[in-house]
């Protein structure tokens, strides 16, 4: 048994307000800003005794839970567990950012300000789960807010699984489905046990928090490379790879990383309306790429189009802008950094 509400037969111009209110009841208070101009929005909601299950379809868009904005029940203090079941979104809190592919789950605390932002029509489930059930049932995940955790393997791929058809079963089901509140969220404990028993295998150590910063500061150096990196630190290119693959936030290689960063950090100067006076070659030229060409093809690749029509199109439509966060997870494939 579910309550679904969907904006598609509604006017264009109610969308938005109808969109902001129907995801504030149905998760906590809201803003939303769509990122196409014929935006619509579909969500259904599942009770499950005291758990709440609801999945959300969207077009483009990006939503903002301010520090001023308290949960809908304000004696009521939850996390929200985000399961990405199609496309792509990117996650900020606390001055860390996380890019959640399909069939990655992230815990988010409700009780925090924090950004999403879809560029592409996507699908997920958000189970809101309140403060007091996830400390009782699910001591370890409070260890694992904010960190993108792959739903691929182990309890994660079987409490991926277990949601999506759970969703499935108690949205059809003719009467409410009886409280099995416990047993989720043991499962998600298993979960994320799991995750921080093969986390702690390969402990992110100072060092690595070093190599990240290191990096960060040194984006717009175009002759940034794991050997100069590993100069800089006073270490060996061997360990640096070995320390930089034991961080379990980050899944790709050290120089894939690099220009990850570095495509972010220009996307987010090219959505920086203040930023409309430099070109596309200068902007790149900045951040550490040397090859204005490969630049469009693996920008285009991330995003979807390359740079100019990129900010073209923002200039068409709603103007979001924002400082870049020190982490990063995958982009789709880029091909090589030059």
């Amino acid at each position: 048994m579910s309550n679904r509400i969907s904006t598609q037969t509604m006017a264009r111009r109610d969308r938005r307000n109808a969109w902001r209110a129907a995801s504030s009841r149905a998760i906590v208070r809201q803003e939303i800003e769509p990122l196409v101009a014929d935006f619509a929005g579909e969500l259904e909601i599942v009770e499950l005794g005291r758990l709440r299950l609801v999945r959300i379809e969207s077009d483009a868009v990006l939503v903002t839970h301010g520090s001023q904005i308290t949960p809908i029940s304000t004696d009521e203090r939850c996390y929200l567990l985000r399961l990405q079941i199609a496309g792509r979104a990117e996650y900020r809190q606390q001055g860390s950012q996380v890019l959640l592919g399909a069939g990655d789950f992230l815990l988010g605390d409700a009780m925090r300000p924090y950004s999403i932002r879809l560029d592409e029509p996507g699908v997920l489930l958000v189970m809101r789960i309140p403060q007091a059930l996830l400390q009782l049932y699910a001591p370890a995940a409070d260890y694992c807010v904010g960190v993108r955790i792959s739903g691929q393997v182990g309890y994660r791929r079987a409490i991926f699984d277990f949601l999506a058809n759970l969703w499935a079963i108690a949205s059809k089901a003719e009467a409410p489905l009886q409280d099995a509140t416990t047993a989720i969220l043991s499962m998600l404990n298993a979960a994320f046990s799991e995750h921080l028993q093969s986390a702690n295998a390969k402990a992110p150590s100072r060092t690595g928090r070093r190599i990240i910063e290191y990096i960060d500061a040194n984006l717009a150096d175009p002759g940034l490379s794991p050997a100069t990196v590993a100069a800089a630190l006073g270490i060996s290119i061997r360990y640096l790879h070995r320390i930089f693959s034991a961080r379990a936030d980050i899944a790709q290689s050290l120089s894939r990383y690099i220009v990850e960063r570095r495509l972010l950090r220009c996307r987010d100067v090219l959505e920086d309306r203040a930023q409309d006076h430099r070109t596309v070659t200068q902007i790149a030229l900045s951040n550490g790429f040397n090859n204005v060409a490969h630049f469009t093809t693996i920008f285009r690749r991330a995003f979807g189009q390359p740079p100019g029509a990129f900010r073209a199109g923002l200039k068409a439509g709603p103007a979001i802008s924002g400082p870049a966060a020190p982490d990063s997870q995958s982009l789709p494939a880029l091909g090589h950094a030059r």
